[in-house]
């Protein structure tokens, strides 16, 4: 049995968001907006909102009455409640302009309509040829209608059914977007007269001046080439599951008009032809759109409703309008000159890549279904970007892949080169789900340990203002396992500064010590949070040994060296035997460029230091050193 009618309605839930453009109509039509169907009907009937039980399941939508009775109700997108779905005919006031209604017979309905085709759910659905509806009719027949043999085994022969004559019509379905209920309670096809003006004789034409121009094609059946120049148009037949490329070279670089028609395009490849003008609004069937690399700026793509793809990027647009696409899935405008872009409408958007324009907002708290946004090198500044991020949506996306399995799908959001990128809150975004890249500022946590990376072992955690804010920094003494094998250890620094509620990632030095001794029972490394400076200390006992100190004071956004003392100790050997032990201790002021030494002798045979007196010297200190590098634990100097 043909199940088609089973998932039509499910199908256009889901695939029906938009409609023609053109003024409003006197009507109510699949792919109107619920604002515009109810200001046109509430100013003569009453409009109620109801639940709607169609094809098995209750729908939202609207009922208009007349004096109490029923005329029609529509149903709303499940995804979009302000787009008419559907439309079911309860009335028998309203009928066709052939005059079939509610309350019709089926030997009306044949005598004006051609049948094409019938289907079974828990009515019978009826299809004529010529007018984009589905006549009803209960299942109630007399006891001698043979089901299998009248019905079903009919359908299985691509038969039309044999149906008694006088069973009457009980609704009429409309799904499609090419009939009209009109205030007046026609249900007329939506023509000329009604939409404003023809669109729908797929003429498409094109503006260039390349010496070489290639097209490709989508559809079914032939499609007609005027390529501009004078030669015979080009007939040529085009397929729906493969693209169709055609190709002239002209002889001259004149500027020419292109003219491709055929009403069954439903995708057009025009892109890299230098193209100044492109007029696709006569083309209302079409789904694919590519011409970027061109030269265009202006792109209307208001009557092409079906318009699921759009790519229009490395173009000289300064504006797009896409509101009336409401069923466009992928839409790639980069590289252009936009300084707006309204997305509001795009519904069931996934991909919106808007990149390298002049963008100074954007918001998409209406696409649901977004699973990338690519909104880098625009003027998006870190309040702006924070407003984008809280608009986006949380929801965890499913889809089925090319095999028909079921995953989740990830999202991301590239905000790159726009002047919030280093100063805006990732973690906004990064709450609902969203990974954030191109953000050029530095990490940020609630919890401070959360800054420090998986496979760093914290061995100390200090707390103290470093940046003369009144609040406490933290920082975290780790160390990394180099080798299981081996005896050596490191050790690193991660700073952080707290900011409000959360804390920022300073610097992130895993391997600030990278030694070869570290495995030595008496080294140790110490931090001291002291005055707002931050030291650093290395210590490496027993008979020969010292201690290294580093301070820092963060300014000019770093961690600069402006202090460094050490006291080392070292055996003195004379012909090969320990004469003594010499200490030498050593403490340089960067700040004021002056260092002092101080070396003290102990014989073995004697029970005090000797010692050779303070020597002061002046240094050249260039630039401070800053706290990004390897630090040796037992001195750099």
């Amino acid at each position: 049995m043909n199940k088609v009618h089973i998932f039509l309605i499910a199908a256009v839930m889901i695939a029906v968001l938009g409609c023609g453009g053109g003024k409003k109509a006197d009507g109510v039509y699949v792919g109107q907006s619920v604002s515009e169907f109810t200001s046109i009907f509430g100013r003569k009937y009453k409009v109620e909102k109801a639940t709607i039980f169609l094809a098995g399941v209750d729908n939202d939508g609207y009922s208009v009455f007349e004096n109490g009775e029923e005329l029609f109700s529509v149903l709303t997108h499940f995804d979009n409640p302000d787009i008419i779905s559907a439309i079911r005919i309860v009335s028998p006031q309203l009928k066709t302009e052939k005059g079939i209604g509610v309350g019709s017979t089926f030997a009306e309905l044949k005598s004006k309509y051609e049948i094409s085709g019938m289907d079974e759910m828990s009515a019978i659905f009826v299809y004529v040829k010529g007018f984009s509806a589905e006549f009803v009719l209960d299942r109630n027949f007399t006891d001698d209608f043979n089901w299998d043999r009248d019905f079903y085994d009919k359908l299985s022969k691509n038969e039309i059914p044999i149906l008694p004559d006088g069973h009457l019509v009980r609704g009429i379905v409309l799904t499609h977007d090419d009939v009209l209920v009109t205030t007046d309670k026609r249900i007329i096809a939506r023509n000329a007269e009604v939409i404003s003006k023809t669109v729908a004789d797929g003429i498409m034409t094109m503006t260039t001046a390349a010496r070489e121009v290639r097209v490709g094609l989508v559809g079914t059946g032939t499609a007609t080439i005027d390529w501009g120049d004078g030669s015979e148009i080009e007939t040529v037949k085009i397929a729906e599951d493969e693209w169709g490329f055609f190709r002239r070279v002209f002889s001259d670089a004149n500027p020419r008009t292109l003219t491709i028609t055929g009403g069954d395009v439903t995708g057009l490849f025009c892109n890299g032809n230098q193209l100044t003008a492109l007029d696709i609004s006569r083309n209302t069937a079409l789904e694919i759109l590519e011409c970027w690399d061109n030269q265009l700026t202006a792109l209307d793509v208001s009557q092409n409703v079906a318009l699921m793809s759009l790519y229009c990027h490395e173009n000289r647009l300064t504006s797009l309008d896409v509101r009336q696409n409401t069923v466009l899935k992928t839409l790639i405008c980069a590289d252009n000159q936009l300084t707006s872009l309204d997305v509001s409408q795009n519904t069931a958007l996934e991909r919106l890549g808007c990149s390298s324009n002049q963008l100074t907002a954007l918001d998409a708290s209406q696409n649901t279904a977004l699973i990338l946004l690519n909104c880098s090198d625009n003027q998006l500044t870190p309040q702006t970007l924070n407003d984008l991020f809280t608009s986006l949506h949380a929801n965890n996306l499913r889809y089925l892949d090319d095999y028909g399995e079921d995953y989740k799908s990830d999202k991301t959001i590239y905000i790159a080169d726009n002047p919030g990128s280093a100063d805006c809150d990732p973690a906004i975004a990064q709450d609902k789900g969203w990974t954030v890249e191109g953000f050029e500022g530095k990490p940020r946590a609630v919890n401070s340990e959360d800054l420090v990376p998986s496979g760093n072992e914290i061995l100390e955690k200090i707390t103290g203002d470093l940046n003369g804010d009144g609040t406490p920094d933290v920082v975290f003494l780790t160390r990394i396992t180099i080798d299981e094998d081996a005896r050596h250890n490191n050790r690193g620094i991660f700073i952080a500064f707290k900011k409000g509620d959360y804390f920022e990632l300073e610097t992130a030095i895993p391997d600030c010590f990278d030694c070869e001794i570290c495995y030595n029972p008496f080294y140790d490394v110490s931090v001291e949070i002291k005055d707002g400076k931050l030291y650093i200390r290395t210590v490496i006992g027993g008979h020969t040994g010292g201690n290294w100190a580093y301070t820092f004071r963060y300014q000019n956004n770093n961690f600069e060296l402006i202090g460094y003392d050490s006291s080392v100790r070292e055996w003195n050997y004379v012909d090969g035997e320990v004469e003594s032990w010499l200490s030498t201790e050593t403490s340089i002021n960067y700040l004021t460029k002056r260092k002092k030494t101080q070396v003290s002798t102990l014989k073995l045979d004697a029970e005090e230091w000797t010692s050779e007196g303070e020597i002061w010297e002046d240094i050249t200190v260039e630039k401070l050193e800053i706290l990004n590098d390897k630090l040796t634990p037992y001195g750099n100097n």
